[in-house]
């Protein structure tokens, strides 16, 4: 588990899958997260190898086939060995995150129509589809939910999952580039923003629906006020706790009134 101090070329910089929602370390004593994995196959005399990449240190780290296999799911294992190999791109597991937190319910907020259970890949659809129920469109809402098998494995799933609701709900299909330099805490928002964020920890595979007023998410079973606090909640859960640190994907429905 020693790290390969800038060893690695180029190409062998490539490649990586995120696994990020294991939030698995590299031993007891060495917490670094293991965020993305790579597989090299096997090449004339060098043998296969298994090389994580850590969001937080930057770091390529050497790892063992038998610490792999025990610490993840097998499907995760089978997936990188597919589609890594020399030049590679980077291949992106779905957003859906389940951060388990203990907060007391506010009865005044908003209800999450769809709250997320233990090791579901849900929280993408589930913020969106509890938003739009929330807008009084519980139709659109219901129909999201009902498609939310056909996200989760899919590498492109964010852009996906924007793309079929532009489709298919009128309220959604007016667009707006408000790129990732919007302020999602700071700035008056319009309409209803789908958000993955970033935490301190660098996991990125969690999505909230953000209004103006309020936070759905989905590991909640109320909607949270629009703050830092928050936000910083959205990025934890009830044995780890992270900061808001970023959105990695934005993206705006003007038209969609949750306020």
């Amino acid at each position: 588990m020693e790290d390969a101090e800038n060893q690695l070329t180029k190409t062998q910089k490539q490649g990586f899958i995120k696994v990020e929602r294991d939030g698995v370390t590299c031993s007891k004593v060495d917490k670094r997260v293991i965020n993305r994995l790579k597989y090299k196959p096997a090449l004339d005399s060098v043998p296969a190898k298994w090389i994580g990449y850590s969001n937080e240190t930057k770091a390529h780290i050497p790892l063992q086939h038998a610490w792999v296999v025990k610490n993840f799911p097998a499907g995760y294992v089978k997936q990188v060995r597919k589609c890594s190999g020399r030049g590679t791109s980077y291949v992106i597991i779905p957003p859906g995150d389940r951060r388990k937190n203990d907060l007391v319910e506010n009865i005044l907020h908003p209800v999450i129509q769809y709250q997320q259970k233990d090791c579901d890949r849900t929280c993408m659809v589930y913020a969106m589809a509890s938003a739009m129920h929330y807008s009084g469109d519980s139709k659109s809402g219901a129909w999201m939910r009902n498609r939310v098998k056909r996200y989760v494995h899919d590498r492109q799933s964010f852009r996906t999952f924007v793309r079929d609701i532009r489709k298919k709900v009128k309220a959604l299909k007016t667009s707006s580039n408000v790129g990732k330099s919007l302020d999602i805490l700071g700035d008056d928002l319009l309409g209803l923003y789908l958000v993955q964020v970033q935490g301190s920890d660098g996991k990125e595979d969690h999505c909230v629906a953000v209004t103006n007023q309020w936070i759905f998410d989905s590991n909640f079973k109320n909607a949270l006020p629009r703050c830092k606090a928050s936000m910083n909640m959205c990025c934890s859960s009830e044995n780890e706790k992270s900061l808001f640190v970023k959105c990695v994907n934005i993206e705006h429905f003007p038209k969609v009134i949750c306020d």
